[in-house]
């Protein structure tokens, strides 16, 4: 099956997605990839054992300069890199003429009235630069906390990894904040670029409201708009215990954002 016959599967089901508004723009999609094709992914996902674990995450840079990576079988680098160069891109890209109407909203929030100086009506899909991927692994316990991802990303997409559908409370978690002034007020005094993750203190101002968590699902794409009030995080409290090698199968390929 050729990269082109992936790719094309996964745009044309982007395409016709619904655009779900709560608490923020966002698209779920099952049966992202072909069934052969996501065979062929689960094969050659990384060992949780061989994963580095920065923080509480497992995670794989997909790149040479990635230790995880150089020590895959040349297969599986070569599988992972086509997959990053050649299947990804015209999927991210059909994600951004979906989700480009939210870019103006975006600007505004983080900047105001000066949004109006930033004329958008120039910039082509092109402009936009997609990122290089990450394989991560959830593990069993493991938490990340509400926040915001990077204020320079207009969005983040996810490939849900799952052998089957036993593995759904890995999902992600999304807030609503019934104080969205005060979110926003938040986002703007952060003044960083990177992801923003309120204090404890300030996520009580905001009176958040979690949604249920989106499931961990087989072949699953989750893909939302990164505006100032997009707050979500994850919760990987399954009832199971999982064996370690059992931790293999719960990988979510994290796409960096746009």
């Amino acid at each position: 099956m050729s990269h082109q016959t992936v790719a094309e599967h996964a745009c044309e089901l982007v395409r016709s997605a619904e655009i779900r508004p709560d608490p923020f723009p966002h698209i779920v999609v099952d049966g992202i990839f072909p069934e052969q094709y996501y065979e062929q992914i689960l094969h050659n996902l990384p060992a949780v054992s061989a994963l580095t674990i920065p923080v509480t995450f497992g995670m794989m840079r997909i790149g040479e300069d990635d230790a995880t990576f150089r020590r895959l079988p040349e297969a599986g680098q070569r599988f992972w890199s086509e997959f990053d160069n050649e299947v990804k891109p015209p999927i991210c890209y059909a994600l951004l003429k979906r989700y480009f109407i939210y870019l103006e909203e975006k600007l505004f929030l983080i900047f105001g009235d000066r949004a109006k100086h930033h004329d958008i009506g120039g910039l082509h899909e092109h402009d936009f630069r997609p990122l290089r991927g990450i394989v991560q692994c959830r593990i069993t316990g493991d938490r990340i906390g509400p926040h915001v991802d990077k204020a320079t990303s207009l969005f983040t997409y996810l490939f849900y990894f799952a052998p089957d559908n036993s593995l759904q409370p890995f999902g992600t978690i999304f807030y609503g904040a019934k104080n969205r002034a005060k979110l926003i007020e938040g986002y703007r005094a952060n003044r960083g670029i990177r992801a923003w993750f309120p204090t404890a203190e300030q996520l009580t101002e905001l009176q958040l409201e979690p949604r249920p968590p989106l499931a961990f699902s087989r072949n699953r794409l989750l893909s939302y708009v990164n505006l100032p009030y997009s707050l979500h995080g994850a919760a990987t409290d399954a009832a199971a215990i999982f064996h370690a090698e059992l931790l293999r199968p719960p990988l979510a390929y994290h796409v960096a954002s746009l």
